[in-house]
């Protein structure tokens, strides 16, 4: 009885199974048709009958046979034509078809029809029975994918075939489940709109119902990332941990890989989770898994944290126009930052530069200083304010913080006292930095002895203008008065014996802020290469050859390659490239600078397909445009490159496209030498060798190495370096790389 019950429930589920569960879809068997009957004339008279016969559905390819009363034979699908004589009278005609398909199904189809041929020859035709061929519909839709992931604003193809091949109609639509997330074009072309997943739906258009779907993701990418804090200070053990910021905020992949630019210093965890280890500055990064390009960092300060901040004055009532100093004190004195981030409340009311406060309209407002460590410990002063509204002097601009930035006015010296630079015992150049502190960017460099005006004079920073620029310098390294010699500009100190003697080229400073450290000069132009010689930090040297990511240079005798990124030109406010770039101090509401020294280079003629030729400040089209030149004019080339080119046109250096400048071969070509030079002790000269044309003068010892310029067949250079394969040689002022094969030692 059990075994009964339970056979009957299984029997009841089974049934219930089969009730919901949709049925299968056969395919169509196979079906013959044979129809279109017609007589055939030599108009005059009936000559024959025609007929229409053929299969479909089944399996391709198909056999067709046919019999007309006595008459057989076998023909493709199509038309049919059998001549024969028909006398007057009436005559029968039944068609029999017989279709098999490849897998051997079988299907037969009848026509039948009768004709009366009248004396004359004219008839009539009257079809009894036929069976036609159906409309085929389409039975499957394929997709070419059935899942598909996108980004927000990308696209992807989607591509639908029919079954059966012989389908009327094969046309298809498309449909998306929700628009907002992924659109769909009538030929099938998917748009990510917004993250999110969604259906796209092809339907057949021939109303049989078939539809295929394909599945749909759409991420959104990571366009922007910080890091919360952006600063840190931490005790050694210390820990803190740091927050991603994505930008949008919906980005799909919020994963980031943390690294740290000094593990002595500080380590981080994958989760974020910064452990000092010793006192030191260490620069986190976190890199977006989802688009490596976007980057974010936070420097962290391991030793003694600040606790506290205050101030000299907690609240204060000035007139507009006036000025108050307020002095920040970092508790505990031996913090390992103790420097102050200064900011304003409205800027419109009172601005702040280094704790000095001015003042511009009534009202109130808040001073506060933080402090930089990234501690998170700040105090504030209330600054209130009265009296009519004073219109700022044209040199100072009120910032978003009130930093108040400065814009030196045209070269007349302003009011103040005049002072000289005396550096002594030391000897050198002053530095004029934007800030007084010895942190502070470097504006430019005050030769020993040079006359300089003293706008504020405080016993540890003057406020000073000089050639242009103001900017603080350290009281002790000034004088009061007249200088005793003004124009040697000379800087004293010790003199290397003999001297090393300087090649033409453009003064430059090392700058590798924020890190800071040497700068190594090496044998080739890569990062593995040999090092020739380490340039202390703001020191200066000579570029001769200025690349986008190497610069050819000399520097105390000897030569080599330094990163670009790591090199500001004397004069310029910004570097070309690199991660820090400093802030514009010149004049103008951009900074007017003074152009770099300009060494010896070739003439070139502007040729533009239209319009003026873009003088930018960077080898980037999306660098600042210094001036537009027009065609046509003529400019000289300090430095020749593939893509860029570093010249100086009217008075400015900058970069121009390369592509629009024409220079006869293509390339600077310079003139020989046309006498033989006369060797003096030590020295080495050869001659160009080549069978024809000149020889190729190059940044590095190797074909990959841009090309400074070409020296003219049978011309003469000074061999500095003889090697077996590349040669290092100075020629009209150029300095580069020779194929020695191509020189004859003189």
């Amino acid at each position: 009885m059990k075994t009964m019950k339970r056979f009957l429930s299984l029997m009841l589920c089974l049934l219930l199974l089969a009730a919901i569960m949709p049925a299968a879809v056969a395919d169509p068997a196979l079906r013959a048709y044979c129809y279109n009957f017609q007589v055939t004339d030599d108009g005059l008279q009936p000559t024959g009958i025609s007929f229409s016969m053929g299969a479909q559905y089944g399996k391709e390819p198909y056999t067709l046979t046919y019999t007309v009363g006595a008459l057989s034979g076998t023909a493709p699908v199509g038309k049919v034509t059998l001549p024969m004589a028909l006398a007057a009278g009436d005559h029968n005609f039944t068609v029999t078809v017989k279709a098999k398909d490849a897998d051997g199904a079988e299907s037969t189809a009848s026509l039948s029809a009768s004709v009366h041929v009248n004396d004359d020859g004219s008839y009539t035709r009257t079809l009894i029975s036929y069976v036609a061929p159906e409309t085929v519909k389409v039975t499957k839709i394929n997709l070419d994918k059935s899942a598909v992931t996108l980004r927000v604003g990308s696209t992807e193809q989607l591509v639908a075939t029919v079954e059966p091949a012989g389908a009327a109609n094969k046309n298809v639509t498309y449909t998306s489940s929700d628009s907002t997330i992924a659109s769909v074009s009538a030929g099938g072309l998917i748009t990510g709109v917004k993250a999110g997943t969604c259906t796209i739906t092809a339907t057949a258009a021939d109303g049989s119902g078939v539809t295929a779907t394909c599945a749909v993701i759409v991420t959104q990418s990571v366009t922007g990332l910080t890091l919360s804090p952006a600063s840190v200070s931490l005790a050694p053990s210390g820990s803190a941990t740091l927050t991603p910021v994505f930008t949008p905020s919906d980005a799909t992949n919020k994963n980031v890989t943390y690294t740290s630019s000094n593990t002595s210093v500080a380590v981080v965890s994958n989760t974020g989770l910064v452990i000092g280890q010793n006192e030191g500055v260490a620069v986190i990064t976190a890199v977006s898994v989802d688009n490596p390009a976007v980057i974010a960092t936070c420097t962290v300060t391991v030793g003694t944290p600040v606790t506290s901040i205050s101030l000299s004055q907690n609240s204060a009532g000035l007139e507009t126009g006036k000025t108050l100093t307020l002095i920040a004190t970092v508790t505990p004195d031996s913090a390992t930052n103790k420097s102050v981030n200064w900011t304003t409340s409205d800027k419109t009311i009172a601005t702040v530069n280094n704790g000095v406060v001015s003042t511009w309209k009534a009202g109130t407002c808040i001073i506060t200083a933080t402090a930089a460590d990234g501690s998170g410990h700040s105090a504030t002063c209330t600054i209130t304010v009265t009296g009519a509204e004073v219109t700022p002097p044209a040199d100072v601009t009120p910032g978003p913080t009130g930093g108040g930035s400065i814009t030196p006015p045209p070269l007349t010296p302003p009011e103040g006292q005049t002072g000289w630079v005396n550096t002594a015992p030391k000897g050198g150049g002053l530095n004029l930095r934007k800030n007084p502190s010895t942190n502070a960017t470097r504006i430019t460099v005050i030769p020993e002895n040079a006359a300089l005006t003293v706008v504020t004079y405080g016993g540890t920073w003057c406020y000073v203008w000089y050639n242009g620029y103001y900017g603080y310098v350290m009281t002790k390294f000034v004088k009061l008065g007249i200088a005793p010699t003004p124009t040697d500009t000379t800087p004293s100190g010790p003199t290397p014996s003999p001297a090393p003697e300087t090649p033409e080229g453009t003064t430059a400073f090392v700058y590798t802020k924020p890190q800071g450290g040497k700068l190594n000069m090496r044998k080739t132009a890569s990062a593995s290469a040999s090092i020739i010689t380490r340039i202390p930090e703001d020191a200066s040297f000579t570029v001769i050859t200025y690349g986008t990511q190497w610069c050819y240079a000399w520097y105390n005798g000897h030569y080599g390659y330094v990163m670009s990124k790591f090199v500001r030109l004397a004069g310029e406010t910004s570097m070309p490239s690199g991660p820090d770039t400093p802030t514009p101090t010149g004049g103008g509401s951009g900074g007017s600078v003074t152009p770099p020294p300009v060494p010896s280079g070739n003439q070139a003629v502007v040729s533009t397909p239209s319009g003026k030729l873009n003088l930018r400040k960077a080898p980037d089209q999306k660098a600042a445009r210094i001036t537009l030149i027009p065609p046509g004019k003529i400019v000289d080339v300090i430095t020749y490159g593939t893509n860029w080119c570093y010249i100086s046109y009217n008075g400015m250096v900058g970069y121009v496209m390369t592509k629009f400048l024409v220079m006869g071969s293509g390339v600077p070509t310079v003139t020989p030498t046309p006498t033989v030079p006369i060797p003096t002790a030590g020295e080495k000269y050869a001659q160009v060798s080549t069978e024809q044309g000149g020889l190729n003068l190059r940044e590095g010892p190797g074909m990959g190495y841009a090309r400074v310029l070409v020296i003219p067949e049978n011309a003469y250079m000074q061999v500095l370096t003889y090697g077996k394969n590349w040669s290092y040689v100075r020629y009209n002022g150029h300095v580069g790389y020779v194929m020695t094969k191509f020189i004859k030692m003189i």
